[in-house]
């Protein structure tokens, strides 16, 4: 149903990312975040098999769903060179559970700029299909020295 071809923006992408958005069922991921994003949260869970987002998800977290949602859509996560960004680790797990999606294994690695590359192996609480999404964060260092410039105080 979803590993249709035709979606939008699936034929820009070189053969190896089809194949691998293929391989990955990320093909399922952009139709979901596809729709979450023309639906908004409340339609959205209204239509979903598990209820998610459940309603009790705060609005900070569900702007990060918004963001989420539209950088799947434009085909961001797939790979480390195109991870996910401005979500953070609270926005990245509430992603991850919108899409009924289970972390099985992480791994991280520090990027020279003082933020953290995350490679998420999930699978589908479902169908058990494995995906893998990229996620770059802030490090807790980076926060902090953020912070002090804004308050020397700090």
């Amino acid at each position: 149903m979803f590993d249709d071809e035709d979606d939008d923006g699936f034929e820009e992408l070189t053969e190896e990312l089809q194949q691998l958005a293929l391989e990955q069922h990320f093909v399922y991921l952009q139709a979901k975040a596809t729709r979450f994003v023309a639906m908004g949260a409340i339609d959205y869970r209204r239509q979903d098999a598990l209820g998610c987002p459940p309603s009790t998800t705060p609005k900070p977290i569900l702007d990060k769903l918004r963001l989420g949602c539209e950088q799947i859509v434009a085909w961001r996560g797939l790979t480390e060179e195109t991870a996910l960004e401005g979500l953070g680790i609270d926005g990245f797990y509430a992603l991850a559970g919108l899409f009924h999606l289970r972390p099985v294994h992480q791994t991280a690695r520090a990027l020279d700029d003082d933020r953290m590359l995350d490679r998420m192996d999930l699978v589908h609480e479902v169908t058990g299909h494995a995906t893998t999404l990229w996620n770059i964060v802030d490090s807790p260092t980076r926060k902090r020295r953020v912070k002090s410039k804004k308050d020397p105080d700090s």
